[in-house]
């Protein structure tokens, strides 16, 4: 039996390989056999691309010579977000809203959309703390709104809004890169004289 089986395996290997070396079937060509099926182009090729779901595609003619994180002026679950040039339409994650006082993501509940189309089915808005009471920020923001790092500690930063400042930290053990603008891992940021302040105080 085992003989019978080292001989079917030769003559498969022979057949796959092209028949190479003389080992085929006797009466049986090594050609494949005609094809009778006939080739559709995929239809998809044809199809335009979907632009029902605006999710993070870039809208046309938005300007992002400013690099920064924006909120779309029409639809309040939305926002843009403009890096080197390069424009992303990203809606919020979560049924979360584009909160104009933190320029971030935030619960339906705490935003407040103003003139922005808001969606239907979500929370109504709860007055929250004005931000100019916030305390702890004390930072000046510069004329330009953006991101910029707290001085005093290289795992938090402050979002700047219309010369509002909103600080903002870092998740553990992320710190703000400058150069990035974003939180990144520790081996690819610079901290320059910014303090890291130790995690186990709060």
């Amino acid at each position: 039996m085992e003989s019978l089986y080292f001989v079917l395996v030769v003559v498969c290997i022979s057949l796959l390989s092209g028949g190479g070396g003389g080992g085929g079937v006797a009466g049986q060509s090594t050609d494949p056999p005609p094809s009778t099926t006939e080739v559709v182009p995929d239809p998809t090729t044809d199809l335009p691309p979907d632009t029902t779901d605006p999710g993070s595609t870039s809208e046309p003619g938005y300007d992002c010579s400013t690099d920064g994180i924006f909120a779309d002026l029409e639809f309040c679950e939305y926002y843009h977000s403009c890096q080197n040039g390069v424009h992303a339409w990203i809606k919020c994650q979560s049924n979360f809203l584009f909160d104009l006082r933190y320029m971030g993501c935030n619960y339906p509940e705490y935003t407040d959309c103003g003139n922005r189309t808001r969606p239907d089915g979500y929370p109504g808005t709860v007055t929250p703390p004005d931000p100019a009471t916030t305390p702890g920020t004390g930072y000046q923001c510069p004329p330009e709104d953006g991101n910029y790092p707290d001085p005093g500690d290289c795992t938090a930063f402050y979002q700047c809004y219309q010369g509002i400042a909103y600080r903002q930290r870092c998740p553990f053990p992320l710190r703000f890169d400058i150069a990035q603008q974003v939180c990144n891992h520790p081996g690819f940021v610079d901290c320059g004289d910014r303090p890291v302040p130790d995690p186990r105080r709060k």
